[in-house]
């Protein structure tokens, strides 16, 4: 995600302490294929990158695909035949 925000938009946005968060964790990935050790630091620089990459380029809202009709959502709509309680 971060080298595609670079290659759009320029590297005068970025932070300058996520490519030293990107370099740590990169080592600690590499160290973790020998040891398979997952500590804490790890999910803590792999949350702050997503954070940042997340941030920098976020989410437009969508409409719902199946939207309910406004009368069904405010009981406007008469109820027909018997109402059971089951």
């Amino acid at each position: 995600m971060m080298w595609r925000y670079v290659r759009k938009f320029g590297e005068a946005t970025l932070s300058p302490y996520i490519a030293p968060l990107c370099l740590i964790l990169g080592i600690t990935m590499m160290d973790m294929l020998l040891n398979a050790t997952l500590t804490p630091l790890t999910w803590l620089t792999a949350g702050a990158i997503l954070g940042y990459a997340e941030k920098r380029k976020p989410r437009q809202a969508r409409k719902p695909r199946f939207a309910l009709s406004g009368a069904l959502m405010q009981g406007d709509a008469p109820i027909e035949g018997k109402r059971t309680v089951l």
